[in-house]
């Protein structure tokens, strides 16, 4: 865990120890980008997960919407340097994916998927409302998409599923749970 991000996994998960880089330590120094990478397999495939949280307000700061955007691009950066290696990036980006330039751009370039808009059929599940989240909340006032997970194309050869999981509580996020199947990607 650091700040305010934390990745989880089953204890028996294997995982890669960390060497961070020069771009991977100035992202984790923020407080707000946490990486893991699973092994999977015969211990030769790996999936790399990236755990971002965006800048409070961003929404109605410019300062703070800057300071936003170039958190996710450098996240996305340090991404594409992982090269046709699978990674998704889950993220609270404070901001809805039509708001976020870098967002809809790297999902315009075809490179990077919107796992929730693929599965659902392009109508994902608000993601936040401040007074709590439930399957009622898609018409609830200051409900928004602030929480979503984008993966690239490799990873998205392993994802199975997405789902909502409006049975978990969490103030006023929605968890979001998605299944891999193994062995569909190698390296």
């Amino acid at each position: 865990m650091q700040g305010g991000v934390a990745i989880l996994a089953e204890q028996s998960t294997p995982l890669a120890d960390h060497v961070l880089s020069h771009t991977q330590a100035a992202l984790y120094d923020t407080k707000r980008w946490v990486p893991a990478t699973l092994i999977l397999g015969k211990g030769v495939e790996p999936l790399h997960v990236r755990s971002i949280y965006g800048i409070a307000g961003a929404r109605g700061d410019t300062l703070k919407y800057s300071e936003n955007e170039r958190l996710i691009r450098d996240s996305l950066i340090e991404a594409a340097a992982l090269g046709c290696q699978p990674v998704i990036l889950s993220l609270d980006a404070n901001i809805g994916p039509e708001e976020s330039e870098v967002l809809a751009l790297a999902i315009a370039s075809g490179r990077w998927v919107d796992v929730a808009d693929h599965f659902t059929s392009h109508d994902p599940p608000m993601t936040y409302c401040k007074e709590g989240i439930h399957q009622t909340t898609q018409k609830q006032k200051g409900a928004s998409i602030i929480d979503q997970s984008i993966a690239n194309r490799p990873a998205m050869m392993m994802i199975a599923s997405y789902t909502p999981r409006f049975d978990l509580t969490c103030p006023g996020h929605l968890p979001q749970h998605i299944e891999f199947r193994l062995g569909k990607f190698h390296a």
